[in-house]
């Protein structure tokens, strides 16, 4: 674990401080430039306003000018009417001279047109002239847009830049933000109100024109051109006024806009300066934390040390604690081993297979352990009861969970390094291979041969959490008429090219079959089941699918552990046999009879051998059949073996079930190796390895001490399970020393 760096810590924490100082003083320069840029924005809107004073002002002036030119025109219609009013008369006076006065009356009125003329053409050019001023105006107004813009803008900036100065007063910015929005909105107010003055300047005018063009269609008539022209004026003179009152008010009205705006401008400046207060008092704050953190290095370097030693010492005491766990596994694996040996290195276990008939001849005893078989004699004979007891009897009713419960133990001494073996016997039909196959498809009555092979691959992956790494492959053949056939291998046929080897190392392999690696739970149902597949059956009188060949599963297990250089080697068999059966009875004939005789020589070399293990021969014939040289590492007490008695309890097999049960009997009579235990195979690179495997019970390399411990631990092991009166371990031990036969 690397070592806590308080050194490359406090470099860390001078280099926030320092940052953290420049911040505040880059947030001082900002805060000046913004300072700056208000006070420039408060004289550009002074002198903006000022050049507003000045354009209302002139349009002031040019109101005026235009009051005084509607009163001349005022005047000039006055004289018109005169005049008009003096021809009438002399109309009248001159009747007689109607011709002379008429032409008279007519070069007037010309010359008066001529007058109109021109005096509609001086106002005309009038108008022009007033045309220019407004546009003069309209150029006025697009500049104090422009200012406009311009204050906006700058507002806008300054508005940025404050903003990028007090993200910690969101609300007094907020505020200011609305307040300006305000600002923004009168002022666009006021534009709108211009442009609108501008439209109606621009209608009056319009209407203007479409009089003057009016009245100069109709210089014909006199009178009513007068009446116009009187009306007109009156208009002009109600518009000017009008003018002269809305120029006014806009005066007013930028006169109260500026008051508005200097009181905003000071409102900013206090802002301003508050923002500045809190500046300054942020980074006193700043710098005094700045302080307390350098006075605090001293207190993280003592916790950095303490701390340093605290994980010194728990990494010690994780190692400590896993040496205790390797020690641990070790002695369980011990005791697990002695448990075994004491119920026996040959354990039987009977089976009662369900039926339907009501002539059953077999009976289990309410203990478990022992089973009674009825045989009738016929005619009026008494029937013979004979008694048999057993490790474990299984009535009808048990299940195949019920049943591999009670070999799991033995399994799992298949992945502490011993070689293991559980077969099953009995006649045809009586649920041989249900017991160790049984129906896959279904959770519940899988058998004992895919529940054993799922058991060590999920112990192996539980160990693997202990620092256990395993390595499994399985093999599968069968032995048909005395031939070896690989079930694995996809068309393979019985020959005698597959031999069996018993290696230097105590491995017993099968040469030229395939070894197929098992990395999981799946895999190895799947390879049992194409196994399974390609086993020879048969009908016969007895089973419409009776086995006619002994299959032998072999999980070889290899398990390395390398802290501690511990390596262990074992090895799981596990024997379907083909039934025993009477040739009359099953009627077999031609091959069907070949294949019996070879499985009743079969199973009677393995009597063979059980007798000759039961008496202590010197010579055992393994050699007689290759089932028994298979098996001759685990018959041979260098492992452990479970046996299964399958008995059909219907009547008329009572003599078979006999003849299985006084084999049974036989069998579990045999003490394997002369009392010695089973052989762990095992290695270790380490001194503590080699003690653990001593201790084990019997285990290869161990010392003497070890096997001294181990009897004394069966003794000990022997006393506590009589004690306690009974049970799968020492129970079963003591009832075999007092077992007697009935």
């Amino acid at each position: 674990m690397k070592g806590f760096d308080l050194k490359a810590v406090k470099e860390e924490a001078r280099g926030a401080i320092n940052m953290l100082k420049q911040c505040l003083q880059q947030a001082l320069v900002r805060k000046e430039n913004l300072v700056e840029d208000l006070m420039r924005a408060e004289r550009d809107r002074d002198q903006s306003v000022e050049g507003i004073k000045l354009q209302m002002e002139s349009a002031n002036a040019s109101a005026q000018a235009y009051e005084r030119e509607l009163d001349a025109v005022k005047g000039q219609l006055g004289a018109a009417r005169s005049q008009t009013v003096a021809v009438e008369g002399e109309l009248k006076a001159a009747r007689e001279e109607a011709e002379s006065e008429l032409r008279r009356v007519r070069d007037q009125a010309d010359w008066d047109a001529r007058r109109h003329d021109d005096d509609f053409e001086a106002k005309d050019n009038e108008i022009k002239s007033l045309r220019a001023r407004h546009e003069a105006t309209q150029e006025s107004l697009r500049e104090v847009r422009a200012d406009l813009a311009a204050v906006r803008e700058s507002a806008a900036r300054s508005e940025r830049e404050a903003h990028a100065l007090k993200r910690d007063r969101e609300n007094g910015e907020a505020a200011y933000a609305a307040e300006r929005k305000a600002l923004e909105d009168q002022i666009r107010a006021k534009i709108d109100e211009v442009t609108t003055e501008r439209a109606n300047a621009n209608r009056a005018r319009s209407e203007f024109d479409e009089k003057l063009r009016g009245k100069t269609a109709e210089v014909d008539k006199l009178s009513r051109q007068l009446k116009l022209l009187e009306a007109q004026a009156e208009n002009i003179e109600q518009g000017g006024r009008k003018t002269k009152a809305e120029l006014s008010s806009k005066l007013a009205s930028a006169e109260s806009e500026l008051e508005g705006v200097t009181k905003e401008f000071n409102r900013e400046k206090t802002r301003a300066e508050e923002t500045e207060k809190g500046l300054n008092e942020a980074l006193a704050a700043a710098v005094a934390r700045g302080d307390e953190l350098e006075g605090s290095l001293a207190t993280v370097t003592a916790d950095a040390a303490s701390l340093k030693q605290k994980l010194n010492a728990a990494q010690a005491r994780v190692d400590e604690l896993e040496s205790q766990a390797l020690d641990a596994d070790a002695m369980r694996r011990a005791l697990h081993n002695q448990i075994q040996e004491l119920r026996g290195n040959v354990r039987v276990f009977c089976r009662v297979r369900p039926t339907t008939s009501e002539t059953a001849c077999v009976d289990v005893a309410a203990d478990g352990a022992s089973v009674a078989l009825t045989k009738s004699q016929g005619g009026d004979k008494e029937s013979s009861v004979a008694g048999f007891e057993f490790d474990r009897v299984f009535g009808p009713s048990s299940t195949q969970t019920e049943v591999f419960e009670e070999v799991s133990q033995l399994v799992q001494s298949a992945l502490d390094g011993y070689k293991v073996c559980l077969f099953s016997y009995g006649q045809t039909g009586s649920g041989k291979t249900h017991t160790m196959l049984g129906d896959q498809a279904c959770e519940k009555t899988r058998g004992i041969i895919p529940r054993a092979v799922a058991k060590v691959v999920e112990a192996s992956e539980a160990n693997a959490k202990k620092g256990w790494r395993y390595d499994m492959t399985a093999s599968y053949v069968e032995i048909y008429n005395e031939q070896v056939r690989d079930l694995l291998c996809a068309g393979s046929g019985h020959s005698d090219k597959h031999s069996i080897v018993h290696t230097p190392r105590g491995v017993t392999e099968v040469s030229g079959v395939r070894r197929e690696p098992v990395a999981s739970v799946d895999a190895a149902a799947g390879l049992v089941r194409r196994a399974a597949s390609a086993r020879a059956v048969e009908a016969t009188q007895m089973n419409a699918v009776s086995s006619r060949s002994h299959t032998i599963f072999m999980l070889y297990i290899t398990g390395t552990h390398d802290a501690s250089g511990s390596r262990l080697t074992g090895c799981l068999n596990l024997v379907d046999l083909a039934g025993s059966e009477r040739v009359g009875r099953s009627g077999a004939e031609g091959a069907r009879l070949k294949e019996a005789c070879a499985i009743n020589k079969s199973l009677s070399c393995l009597g063979d051998v059980f007798q000759a293990l039961s008496n202590k021969q010197s010579h055992v014939p393994y050699r007689n059949s290759k089932l028994t040289y298979l098996l001759q590492p685990c018959l041979g007490g260098d492992g452990k073996t479970l046996m299964f008695v399958n008995i059909n309890p219907e009547a008329p097999s009572a003599e078979e079930s006999l003849c299985s049960l006084k084999f049974a009997s036989q069998v579990n009579a045999v003490e394997l190796g002369g009392g010695r235990g089973a052989k762990r195979n095992i290695t270790s690179g380490m001194a503590s390895g080699a003690n653990a495997s001593g201790g084990g019970g019997g285990g290869g390399g161990g010392s003497s001490s070890g096997k001294g411990a181990e009897k004394k631990g069966e003794k000990n092991a022997g006393k506590k399970r009589a004690a306690a009166g009974g049970g799968a371990g020492g129970g079963d031990a003591a009832k075999k020393k007092t077992r007697t036969k009935r």
